[in-house]
């Protein structure tokens, strides 16, 4: 673990240690995390996942914690919330999205852009890249429709 924070020190990634987890989970429910990272850039969370995979510490991507039950135990290792990657884009008729950019938002922005086939998630409280794991959908639309591929904007 030490090896691992003074590779984050390193690299200017800032670290928060003892996160109670129920201040990131919409059911307000969850003990702490040792550590929690936030990454803000592709780059940043990039290099993230490969520190903690040569690290071997235990470690879970979280968005916004829609739809998580977080244990009042807590988690033994490092959270890697992307929240504060949420930066979307459209350009002619395609749309790019971060992971932690909010689903609901680029949902109504896409709607409003005259991209048709997004109007289904405009109240989907999770982020893009939980929506894409879990398929979200609502309303006889799903992402799975939507979706081309998992590129890095």
């Amino acid at each position: 673990m030490k090896a691992f924070l003074a590779q984050c020190r390193g690299a200017r990634i800032p670290v928060k240690s003892d996160l109670p987890l129920c201040e990131y989970s919409t059911f307000r429910i969850g003990g702490k995390a040792d550590f929690a990272l936030f990454p803000t850039t592709v780059e940043q969370f990039s290099l993230q996942l490969a520190m903690l995979a040569q690290s071997g510490l235990q470690y879970k991507v979280i968005g916004n914690g829609s739809n998580v039950l977080f244990s009042d135990a807590g988690y033994r290792g490092v959270m890697v919330f992307t929240t504060e990657m949420k930066q979307y884009r459209f350009d002619k008729d395609t749309l790019y999205a971060q992971s932690g950019a909010g689903l609901g938002r680029v949902c109504t922005e896409a709607s409003r852009q005259g991209f048709e086939g997004f109007a289904f998630g405009c109240g989907i409280p999770g982020t893009v890249g939980g929506g894409v794991y879990m398929n979200a959908g609502a309303y006889g639309g799903e992402l799975s429709q939507c979706f081309i591929s998992g590129l890095f904007l």
